[in-house]
Order: structure tokens, then C-alpha cells, then sequence
């Protein structure tokens, strides 16, 4: 991914002539998705099982 197509457009030299940030980078992400159950049926659980 290019981050300049995202506006992405500072940077920093670093004192060996190179940049911080190139212009390709890769982003990883560690995500979690859960089902939400819906109020009612929920309800319902509670008063069964307790």
C-alpha cells in the first residue's frame, strides 16, 4: 500500500541520508469479530439457566 494515496505525506530524514517512513508499507492488524446476540434471546438464556 502506498500511504501517499492516503494523504500520508510527511516524513523524516534520519541522519544516515535514508527516510523514516518509506513509501510502501504494510499494515498488519490483529482483530477479534463476535457475534452480537440479540437482547430477547438473551433474556431468555438468563432465565433458564439461573
Amino acid at each position: 500500500m502506498n500511504r501517499k494515496d492516503w494523504e500520508l505525506n510527511w516524513n523524516a530524514a534520519i541522519e544516515t541520508g535514508g527516510v523514516l517512513v518509506a513509501d510502501e508499507v504494510k499494515i498488519t492488524a490483529e482483530v477479534l469479530f463476535t457475534k452480537q446476540v440479540p437482547l430477547m434471546i438473551f433474556m431468555k438464556w438468563i432465565e433458564k439457566n439461573f
